[in-house]
């Protein structure tokens, strides 16, 4: 349409389409997951319940917007009047530098990969002069480890909480598991 539709005209139910996200898929196979509002919704209602986002909480926006954790991040932070932080892209690939990022912003909230968070806390370790916020990390997208320096970062975190979720992106099916 070349006008904007108001919403009551647009004929939408939750079972529209609110996004296509490509996969690699679990057996290699590439596939396209046609995503409804509804699932979105339900997500967010429950990511909301479990965790939430209340005004002045600074959430860092570190998933590329092509991976589906970046939806969680971009919309829980917004429907709930926190503050979304955007990161340059050089900054998602060193560990280091989202650190400093981290405690220049003072980010409450995190989602990152496992591999992303082992990368945090061994940088850690070497800049005990930063000062982080953190009160939730969320890892998702690849199995999580507990290993001794990820034990250590959270030991130097005290009241911030490690949140394991994973689930299949045809669903938006989470399996959680806060330590």
């Amino acid at each position: 349409s070349e006008e904007n539709l108001a919403s009551d005209r647009a004929d939408l139910t939750a079972n529209n389409l609110i996004y296509v996200i490509y996969t690699s898929g679990s057996a290699g196979r590439p596939k396209g997951i046609a995503m409804t509002h509804g699932a979105v919704a339900n997500l967010l209602q429950w990511q909301a319940s479990v965790l939430p986002v209340q005004q002045g909480t600074r959430v860092l926006q570190f998933a590329a917007l092509s991976f589906d954790v970046a939806f969680q991040e971009v919309f829980s932070t917004l429907c709930s009047g926190g503050t979304l932080v955007v990161l340059d892209e050089e900054i998602r690939r060193d560990p280091r530098a989202l650190l400093e990022l981290l405690a220049a912003q003072r980010i409450h909230r995190l989602f990152l990969p496992p591999l992303m968070l082992q990368g945090v806390a061994e940088h850690f370790r070497e800049a005990d002069t930063l000062a982080l916020e953190l009160q939730d990390v969320i890892t998702a997208g690849e199995q999580l480890r507990v290993s001794p320096r990820n034990r250590s970062l959270f030991e130097q975190l005290p009241g911030c909480r490690l949140h394991n979720h994973y689930g299949p992106a045809e669903t938006h099916v989470v399996t959680a598991l806060t330590l």
